[in-house]
């Protein structure tokens, strides 16, 4: 069974940050974290790459008023995406390029955020883990 996992976060809010990173700490597991914040290192730092990650978190907008839909999502995979914008109309993009697993994300509830991001979570990881196991 894998016990590492490395995990994209696109996300440039730092209390929804926060939240990421105690949902990590507390689903146990060995997470191996990349934090973005601006939508130009996407393109300058990952589409470029040939890094690969188990998990990705991909908010909307960055703070330089672009969009983390930058990322090339057919490369990296949509089933490992996790969508976490407050825009529905910015989730239903992602929708429609195969992202299964949205969370609505609403910054003056991010309890209730973090709740459901554990859960996804742990579906990508237990998916995830199931292509280990038949490789």
């Amino acid at each position: 069974m894998k016990e590492n996992y490395d995990i994209l976060i696109l996300e440039d809010h730092l209390g929804t940050l926060s939240v990421i990173f105690g949902v990590l700490r507390s689903l146990g597991g060995n997470f191996h974290p990349v934090v973005l914040s601006k939508s130009s290192q996407v393109k300058k730092l990952l589409n470029k790459s040939d890094l690969r990650f188990d998990v990705i978190l991909l908010d909307h907008f960055c703070a330089e008023g672009r969009s983390f839909h930058a990322l090339d999502i057919k490369r990296f995979g949509a089933k490992k995406i996790i969508a976490m914008s407050a825009s529905s109309v910015c989730n239903d993009e992602l929708k429609r390029l195969g992202v299964k697993r949205i969370i609505n994300k609403d910054v003056n509830k991010l309890d209730a955020f973090a709740d459901k991001l554990a859960i996804l979570i742990k579906e990508v990881v237990s998916e995830e883990l199931g292509h280990a196991a038949k490789d």
